[in-house]
């Protein structure tokens, strides 16, 4: 039976950034159907972790791939860094102590998710008032989901 995998909207845009090279934030928020709202704040995320870059002529934004991987390459090579993350964080729970149920590990996972989510919040609202961004918290909630369903995978 063939792996199954989540694709989100971030995904999308990788995938998207891989095929057309530097584009403009609006048209690809035109392109892939999602605010530019939205978009910028996904973007965010992935400027901070160093997956894409912004460059600005005049007033307008400009997004591309940092890195010259295909969105696939890109996809497998990071095998879903959160799964890694995930990975390493149960397999070190595991080392220190055997005697812990999956349950619980997948438990201690979950709790060091929050706050680690928690901990981006502050971060995620100041660049949300910046961009003027309506309803920041229920992007983060969405955000949150999100990450957590993918943790689930």
């Amino acid at each position: 039976m063939g792996k199954a995998s989540i694709k989100t909207g971030v995904d999308s845009l990788v995938s998207y950034l891989s095929d057309s090279g530097k584009v403009s934030l609006k048209k690809a928020a035109s392109d892939l159907s999602f605010s530019e709202e939205l978009l910028q704040s996904w973007v965010d995320f992935l400027l901070e972790d160093g997956i894409v870059g912004v460059e600005y002529k005049f007033t307008t934004p400009y997004i591309f791939l940092k890195n010259n991987e295909s969105s696939d390459d890109l996809v497998s090579s990071k095998e879903s860094t959160l799964m890694n993350i995930k990975k390493r964080f149960i397999k070190g729970l595991h080392t220190k102590d055997s005697s812990l149920s999956s349950e619980e590990l997948e438990s201690r996972w979950n709790d060091y998710l929050l706050k680690s989510l928690d901990k981006k919040k502050s971060f995620f609202m100041s660049v949300a008032k910046k961009k003027r961004i309506s309803n920041p918290e229920i992007a983060f909630k969405k955000y949150t989901h999100l990450l957590q369903e993918a943790s689930k995978a």
